[in-house]
């Protein structure tokens, strides 16, 4: 079977169309009664008819090797920009202007050198996008700015960079275990030094001693672990400025113990001193020394 060439084959497809058609036109006319005039007039208006739908389907067609033109050429620029985030080295002739195929065969050439490079560049790009969230997440609890460098997933896909980001991930996890750690003992100080001085922090202590109070639980093996690496109203956090606000409580919490202690020994000495005077029995000394003990405001009120 010899195929013919379109031009020949709508050439004398269309011969044989306006042939028949034209045929049975005349019929119906000569039927009807037409007169040349109304005859000539009703085939320029198909004519007319049949150019616009020539000139609607040439317009249809050039559509379509347009959208194959500009995936093409997106096709090309994700080439470009993937190569070299991943710097890896791409055959030229790819990149041509004009390659010679048809556009069917030169998408089809792109598409497939692309699918080998989307596989290797979405999988850099979830590893690094992983690591890229642990860092945020890191530098926000930690209360640090994060370099600009460490948000970038997309301009260098390369191992070697890749590596840099798990480094950096290892970096900052070390540095949230030290803080962490920091954190849960100056809490436990402020804890135990509260219960020294009776201070209850739903009642009588600030915004701080309650986040202080809230903010430790007991793990499986015992040990004490942080409610929330973030700050909230009922948990401090591990920033840098939480390290500060505990640093500086727990100076305060000691100070006000000192100062408990020292007020206390000084009225021990006065009530020694009264006791003496007055004979007060020891039974009732001792019984009052039992009913006053600890640091709490209570105890110094009733010395």
């Amino acid at each position: 079977m010899v195929l013919l060439s379109p031009s020949r084959t709508i050439s004398e497809s269309l011969t044989t169309l306006a042939s028949s058609t034209a045929q049975q036109l005349e019929e119906v006319w000569d039927e009807v009664g037409y007169t040349p005039e109304e005859r000539a007039s009703q085939l320029s208006d198909l004519l007319v008819q049949f150019r616009d739908l020539c000139d609607n389907k040439i317009a249809e067609e050039k559509g379509v090797a347009e959208t194959f033109r500009q995936t093409i050429a997106d096709s090309k620029s994700e080439i470009i920009e993937t190569s070299e985030a991943l710097r890896t080295h791409v055959d030229p002739v790819l990149l041509l202007e004009n390659t010679g195929q048809s556009l069917t065969d030169e998408l089809a050439t792109l598409e497939a050198t692309l699918e080998g490079l989307r596989s290797v560049a979405s999988a850099a790009r979830e590893d690094l996008k992983e690591c890229r969230d642990a860092l945020v997440e890191s530098h926000d609890a930690l209360g640090l700015e994060m370099d600009t460098k460490w948000r970038d997933f997309e301009s260098d896909l390369t191992s070697a960079h890749r590596d840099e980001f798990h480094v950096k991930v290892a970096e900052m996890k070390e540095a949230m275990a030290t803080r962490t750690s920091a954190v849960i003992q100056l809490l436990r100080d402020c804890q135990n030094l509260m219960k020294d001085l009776r201070i209850d922090a739903e009642k009588d202590g600030s915004d701080l001693d309650r986040r202080i109070a809230g903010s430790l639980v007991r793990s499986k093996d015992g040990s004490f672990m942080m409610v929330s690496k973030f700050r909230s109203d009922s948990c401090t956090g591990i920033s840098s400025t939480t390290l500060d606000d505990l640093t500086s409580r727990v100076a305060e919490l000691n100070g006000e113990k000192r100062r408990r202690k020292a007020k206390l020994a000084d009225m021990g000495v006065q009530i020694a001193a009264l006791w003496g005077k007055l004979r007060i029995p020891e039974e009732q000394q001792r019984a009052f020394t039992e009913s006053v003990q600890g640091l709490g405001l209570d105890t110094i009120e009733k010395g």
